[in-house]
């Protein structure tokens, strides 16, 4: 359907003696953008540009409506894309939500949660794109691998099913800590690891804003002040805005002056109703596990949703699938034959992590690079053991110890070891 004519649209303007940036900043509008409104017919405004620019030109029925009368069906129905910022959903959000639900688990219905957040802005607005961003951590020291092991494989599943299950656009950016730990206590105090996940989500938002198929309502879930500068360009572009967030986890520089930033008050998700709503209950299902290690029945019970077109690992089984990951890569890395040492373990701690010393250097394992045949808890201090040579003590130059794969007591393994030949070169 044809815009309305552009001349009208100045002769408005012009007819009331008033600027072009008097109009805008009236308006909460870009003078740039005003003005492609009035020299561009293939504009295409959304409904809630018009109605500012109505309010402030103080337009009389007439003049209202053939200015509204080409948008009648644009106006009934808007269009909107809800923007996660997946990192503060998940580190800070959620486990707050938790802490006030005493300690129950919170599992956040990602199917229901655009609908249901798109009706708290109007019956009128649809959610039909959904961002979620989130940053995974590379380069991390090797003691985190441990000890976030299980919240490292909580996101790598969850980005998982938000891509095959709820069909939404993952932005996965890394964050590279350059060898230091992901805990902010534990890290050098130097090293600030820098967040991309802004960055990458302002992007996004800025480019739904200016294509062709534009949309009229953009839904943030975040909390922190640095998307206050994207929120307000985001009104200049015409643009609707909204913000749901956190009480206790939402920075007051976001929504102080939000009558300049936001077109509603902001929605807290941690209002009870919308909790009910939106919290996922655990369904119980059996399926059976895809991995070749597992031992006993196939049949397994699980509250995992299905991924389609993927395999099923239960829990026991996951890390070892990991783990046949990890060595496979080395494979590729270092060549079909792996170096293999003998050694003895000097240290294991509770969280299934230990070191084995060999021929002078030491080696990093985690439980799940033990073999198949071997069981971490068998491990203790002076253990004789063979291992897969991962990485050398100083291939990385960040890591002070080499990583040993495929971990298992002398007694498990009949084979000798084959030590690492020097390099001809």
């Amino acid at each position: 359907m044809a815009n309305v004519p552009v001349t009208y649209l100045r002769r408005l303007r012009t007819e009331r003696g008033v600027t072009l940036q008097w109009l805008a900043s009236q308006a909460d509008l870009s003078i740039s953008y005003l003005s492609e409104l009035e020299r561009d017919e293939d504009k295409r405004p959304s409904a809630d540009v018009l109605r500012r620019i109505a309010e402030k030109l103080e337009l009389g029925e007439s003049d209202r409506a053939l200015l509204f009368s080409q948008y009648e069906i644009h106006e009934a129905r808007r269009k909107a894309c809800l923007f996660v910022d997946g990192k503060w959903l998940q580190i800070v959000a959620i486990p707050k939500i938790a802490e006030r639900l005493g300690g129950s688990p919170f599992r956040l219905d990602f199917g229901k949660l655009p609908e249901i957040l798109g009706r708290q802005f109007g019956s009128d607005v649809t959610v039909t794109r959904k961002c979620f961003s989130f940053s995974s951590a590379k380069n991390i020291h090797p003691a985190d691998e441990v000890r976030e092991q299980e919240r490292l494989e909580e996101s790598r599943n969850l980005l998982s099913r938000l891509r095959s299950i709820y069909r939404w656009d993952v932005l996965d950016t890394p964050t590279d800590y350059r060898g230091n730990h992901l805990r902010k206590e534990l890290r050098k105090s130097s090293f600030v690891p820098l967040n991309p996940v802004p960055v990458a989500l302002t992007a996004e938002a800025l480019l739904r804003a200016a294509m062709a198929d534009r949309i009229d309502v953009a839904i943030f879930l975040l909390g922190d002040a640095v998307y206050k500068p994207c929120l307000t360009a985001l009104r200049q572009l015409g643009v609707q805005v909204a913000l749901v967030s956190l009480r206790g986890a939402c920075d007051n520089a976001l929504i102080r002056g939000e009558e300049q930033t936001l077109d509603w008050p902001p929605v807290w998700i941690d209002d009870e109703q919308l909790l009910l709503a939106l919290d996922r209950p655990a369904k119980r299902r059996s399926v059976d596990c895809d991995s070749k290690h597992h031992q006993g029945s196939q049949r397994v019970y699980t509250t995992d949703e299905e991924v389609p077109g993927q395999p099923f690992y239960c829990d026991s089984c996951r890390v070892i699938e990991r783990v046949s990951e990890d060595y496979e890569r080395s494979v590729e890395e270092h060549g079909s034959d792996l170096p293999e040492l003998d050694g003895r373990v000097v240290r294991t701690g509770p969280r299934g992590f230990g070191m084995i010393e060999s021929a002078e250097e030491v080696f990093f394992f985690h439980a799940s690079s033990c073999f198949p045949e071997s069981s971490f808890s068998d491990l203790t201090v002076n253990s004789s053991v063979r291992f897969s040579v991962g990485a050398l003590p100083g291939d990385n130059p960040r890591y002070r110890y080499g990583q040993a794969l495929r971990v298992r007591r002398l007694s498990d393994t009949p084979s000798q070891a084959v030590s690492p030949q020097p390099d001809s070169g």
